[in-house]
């Protein structure tokens, strides 16, 4: 756990674009972008001393792609009917979102959701986060509609946990099965934080 003499420094958060980063997380996130970037140099430099000529850009995205926002929001307005009316879907929902500040409240949440055999989503955020505050309200309507225990942990109340769980981007949502991360997702997509909850909260 960090030393709580450094907590203004551990509680900074700076924004970029759909990411937040937590002060914490930096140094994580520079090594790994110069591995990345030391990576693509070397394999520059072997082509050019083949000479060989630099990789084709990445193609674009296809035209079709620019609607999966929309698909996602419609297919979420049906998954809401259905789990409304559903009585099994009903019975696995917990009061929609629930605010986790201690650790004994991240226990309690993902024992609830192993005992009921159903996964357990978490946003990780920030006090100062602006795309963590755009994406809750799309994060509680999922809390609501979709079977699961839905939990909201703030990195600066809890920079343990965050630690723990390696989020070194905000905001970072992560599903949960049987005490297991099964898979996560990071920054302000709202399409895929829709798709990922659909695909594991059955």
């Amino acid at each position: 756990q960090i030393d709580r003499s450094f907590q203004p420094l551990a509680s900074m958060i700076i924004c970029i674009g759909p990411f937040c980063v937590p002060i914490y997380g930096l140094l994580p996130l520079l090594a790994l972008l110069f591995t990345r970037i030391w990576g693509r140099l070397q394999l520059l430099w072997l082509r050019y001393a083949k000479g060989s000529t630099p990789a084709p850009a990445e193609a674009a995205p296809a035209p079709g792609d620019a609607s999966v926002a929309a698909e996602s929001s419609a297919h979420t307005e049906e998954t809401s009917t259905a789990a409304s009316t559903h009585p099994t879907l009903r019975k696995r929902h917990f009061g929609g979102t629930r605010k986790i500040t201690t650790e004994e409240e991240w226990a309690q949440a993902k024992s609830d959701a192993d005992e009921n055999d159903v996964p357990f989503v978490v946003q990780f955020t920030g006090q100062f986060c602006k795309p963590c505050k755009r994406l809750a309200p799309t994060f509680d309507i999922l809390a609501r509609d979709m079977p699961g225990v839905f939990g909201r942990l703030d990195v600066n109340e809890l920079d343990s946990i965050a630690l723990d769980e390696n989020v070194s981007l905000l905001p970072a949502f992560h599903v949960y099965r049987k005490g297991q991360r099964i898979a996560h997702l990071e920054g302000e997509f709202e399409s895929d934080l829709i798709s990922m909850v659909q695909k594991y909260c059955k």
